[in-house]
């Protein structure tokens, strides 16, 4: 779609002629960018030679070259499954989980060829925070012309929240009176804060981007882990001797 967009716009220039799709991929991944709200909106011309070995060229405004991305990326779409970028990223965050939603928006990965796209993973960022800021988790869309419903929905749940569980002596509910382990009681936090010594905070619950090594370098490193087996012969048990040096695993 970015390739098609270039291409229209290479056409509108040069007067569709010598606009090959090849030519127009190569000018997207060479001069293509995209507008972020803090860029500069210079006034330069762009001079992009012809593939024809005629010797001349296409004279773009810049500000133009950014046109394909905003269009292919980031304009809205009257389609209800052709989502905006940031609009896709945000539905598919909303599909997950509450736990694992906060860990995978602090861990978004832009791939792909046009990941280089000078501006586009800011703008993305950006205009994903905004949406969360706006909408925040709730998976209703637009509620008409309710006024102040979320409270109202609160309300109609009321009859059908368990009750309250009485505290003991020490302000905690007894474990018998649970409905989940809510780690309020001095042995349950002991526990979380001994086995949390020593670990990195992970990092959750924010909007941020993270690189990429590729798809090789993560099948490297998986390569690299040594996965034990079920049956193993061991080197020095072979060597000296004892038995054929076989340790079978019990599966449990």
């Amino acid at each position: 779609m970015l390739a098609r967009e270039m291409a229209g716009l290479l056409g509108e220039a040069g007067g569709n002629e010598g606009v090959t799709f090849t030519f127009a991929e190569d000018a997207t991944r060479r001069m293509a960018w995209c507008k972020t709200p803090s860029s500069i909106n210079p006034h330069s011309t762009v001079n992009i030679p012809k593939p024809d070995g005629s010797g001349t060229s296409l004279d773009i405004p810049f500000t133009k070259l950014a046109e394909p991305a905003e269009t292919t990326f980031f304009s809205p779409s009257t389609d209800d499954h052709d989502y905006p970028l940031p609009a896709l990223v945000y539905h598919t965050i909303l599909a997950l989980p509450v736990d694992l939603r906060a860990l995978c928006m602090s861990r978004i990965v832009v791939t792909g060829p046009n990941s280089g796209v000078p501006g586009l993973k800011t703008r993305l960022l950006a205009e994903l925070s905004q949406l969360i800021e706006k909408r925040g988790w709730d998976v209703v869309e637009s509620y008409g012309s309710a006024s102040n419903p979320l409270p109202q929905r609160l309300l109609a749940r009321k009859d059908h929240i368990a009750p309250v569980a009485q505290l003991d002596g020490s302000g905690n509910v007894p474990i018998s009176e649970r409905l989940h382990d809510d780690l309020s009681d001095r042995l349950s936090r002991e526990v979380v804060i001994t086995i949390s010594k020593g670990k990195e905070e992970v990092v959750k619950g924010v909007v941020r981007g993270v690189e990429t090594l590729g798809a090789w370098s993560g099948a490297s490193l998986v390569m690299s882990l040594r996965v034990k087996g079920k049956a193993e012969v061991e080197r020095e048990p072979f060597l000296s001797g004892n038995g054929a040096g076989w340790k079978d695993e019990v599966l449990r």
